[in-house]
């Protein structure tokens, strides 16, 4: 099931692996001095590596949705069994037992709570990239300003 989702998804014009993704890199921190070609060759790296992340962000979550679905479905399996016998059973009972007695459940629990540590980390992933894409389109914005400011004679140190 999850594979048709992805397969999907694949209908769209998704963006590659860039070819620097993964590899570490130094931000600059006084980005006023980079020339404005280096500019754009940050907002474009930024860009392309938020993009694919972007895109594994999205699988990540179908993945974590299917899991979800399973573990939701066998709580309330649990539930409704133990309901059967006349007892009043809370959702963190069930868990717990469903813990304790089923494998494949300890299974879906572990991968689901993998799932959603990857999906925190891909998100402040993306926090960084979105925060350094705006320092940088600040910047080329402030550039543009001067520019435009200086052909007009207001500015210009």
């Amino acid at each position: 099931m999850i594979e048709d989702i992805k397969k999907r998804l694949e209908q769209f014009s998704l963006p590659l692996r860039p070819k620097t993704f993964g590899v570490e890199y130094q931000f600059p921190e006084d980005i006023d001095k980079l020339a404005s070609s280096d500019l754009g060759t940050w907002m474009f790296k930024l860009a392309a590596w938020k993009g694919y992340s972007l895109r594994i962000l999205a699988i990540v979550e179908i993945e974590r949705s299917w899991l979800k679905s399973q573990h939701d479905n066998r709580v309330s399996k649990r539930i409704a069994q133990d309901s059967d016998d006349k007892k009043r059973i809370t959702k963190d009972h069930a868990l717990g037992q469903l813990i304790l007695s089923d494998n494949d459940f300890k299974q879906i629990k572990e991968k689901l709570i993998i799932k959603d540590t990857e999906l925190e980390g891909l998100r402040q992933i993306l926090e960084i990239y979105t925060m350094q894409i705006e320092v940088v389109s600040r910047e080329i914005s402030r550039r543009a300003l001067d520019v435009k400011l200086i052909s007009r004679g207001i500015g210009g140190d």
